[in-house]
């Protein structure tokens, strides 16, 4: 009997995928080293606890899969975000360190790693997938059952080969409405001689603007349905302390509005904007509205820029 036709799932989702990894954590102790080696867990004696899927929590929203285990005696969590195709939500990465921080505060456990699953072409193309601190392909999952003989190992890879078929992003309905509000956006922003770095797809929802900066690895995020624009610094929540002085020395000099956060394992200078509707026409927005985001997103930029220049000139004396 060939992979092909062992099994049809039909049109599989991603609950179906849910389903066989905690089935496969439960039962499969290979398959459940190639996660622990991939966050470097180590220890003489590592259990399964519990396994759960939707864990939700009211502030940092749900963890789709989430796997208790006790190495050597101490508490250790897997979060675990599945994608087939679905797009990857802004800041879903930090939404899970923000709940795992959160459990660890609570004494559910002493410490956690986390992950994303998905299919490669999936990963290689959603920056939002890659930062995730350890991530696992289909193709890794189909690598591990291939080996394997057993009926049951032939109807996963059947599952996972099945899931990739559906491609990245194919069942993905755009809103048009946030479509079209977008590229209003992008043409104020044109057209009124801001001088950013929009990195956002032409076809995009745009939900919320992404720009690059000159500094490093920072980028801004423009939250419009939060009202904020975040000039952000990715892994910086260990130094945010540093960052609130720099946000103290800011409010003296010229930029009172902004505050120093962390956000997820990241850290931000932010700068509270007026709230805009996407799912309304961009006309009907208070221009004076735009006009106050867009300042804010050209202050931060210039301010990464800024922040480049000082690193170039440190680094050549």
């Amino acid at each position: 009997m060939s992979e092909s036709t062992i099994c049809n799932f039909g049109n599989i989702q991603e609950r179906d995928m849910d389903m066989m990894f905690l089935e496969c954590l439960l039962t499969d102790d290979g398959f459940l080293r190639l996660f622990l080696r991939k966050a470097e867990i180590t220890g003489i004696s590592v259990e399964v606890l519990n396994v759960a899927l939707s864990e939700t929590d009211p502030e940092y929203g749900e963890s789709d899969i989430t796997v208790l285990l006790s190495v050597d005696g101490k508490k250790h969590a897997l979060l675990i975000e599945d994608k087939i195709n679905a797009p990857a939500m802004p800041e879903q990465c930090d939404r899970y360190s923000n709940r795992a921080d959160k459990a660890v505060g609570n004494g559910e456990y002493k410490a956690y790693s986390v992950f994303i699953v998905c299919p490669d072409a999936y990963y290689k193309v959603n920056e939002e997938a890659k930062k995730y601190a350890h991530f696992i392909t289909y193709e890794n999952c189909i690598d591990y059952f291939s080996k394997k003989t057993d009926t049951l190992s032939k109807i996963r890879c059947a599952q996972l080969n099945q899931a990739i078929a559906k491609g990245p992003g194919s069942t993905w309905e755009k809103n048009q409405k946030a479509m079209a509000f977008f590229e209003k956006y992008r043409t104020y922003m044109a057209t009124n001689g801001y001088d950013l770095d929009l990195r956002n797809k032409k076809d995009s929802n745009g939900w919320w603007p992404h720009y690059g900066t000159s500094f490093g690895n920072a980028y801004i995020y423009h939250k419009v349905s939060d009202g904020v624009v975040d000039l952000t610094f990715p892994n910086g929540a260990n130094d945010v302390s540093t960052l609130k002085l720099a946000a103290i020395w800011l409010n003296a000099h010229g930029m009172p509005n902004v505050q120093a956060l962390q956000t997820g394992k990241a850290a931000a200078l932010r700068i509270k904007v007026p709230v805009l509707d996407q799912h309304k026409p961009f006309e009907e927005a208070n221009m004076n509205d735009v006009e106050t985001c867009f300042k804010a997103v050209q202050e931060l930029s210039n301010l990464a820029t800024a922040l480049g220049q000082i690193s170039s000139f440190v680094k050549t004396k």
